[in-house]
């Protein structure tokens, strides 16, 4: 029982750290110029948004695993998740974003 209750201390005392910390922190990305547009779309997210998608995309866990480690119940992170992904969408597919990629090569 104490071995289980430290186990359940430890995973909150990690979540309460990686939810402090900004995602550009936590993640070093290998870039090319598709990364870089990519990453500079993910910047202009929420936070909310951009550390679930990180979390669940790039770090690849699974959506209950995000939902514990920032605390949010399982239908929140959904949820950000598709908001985030149709925003990502919608701005990569923009003209603006177009200019920047024919900057970047």
């Amino acid at each position: 029982m104490n071995r289980h209750r430290s186990l359940l201390r430890r995973a909150k005392v990690e979540a309460r750290h990686l939810a402090g910390r900004r995602v550009e922190e936590a993640v070093q990305p290998e870039l090319g110029t598709d990364g870089l547009v990519l990453w500079s779309a993910v910047r202009q997210l929420p936070a909310r948004q951009r550390a679930v998608l990180v979390l669940r995309y790039h770090e690849d866990l699974p959506e209950a695993e995000v939902a514990r480690l920032l605390g949010l119940p399982l239908g929140t992170v959904k949820s950000l998740a598709h908001r985030g992904l149709a925003r990502l969408r919608a701005e990569l597919g923009s003209p603006a974003m177009e200019e920047i990629r024919g900057n970047l090569e």
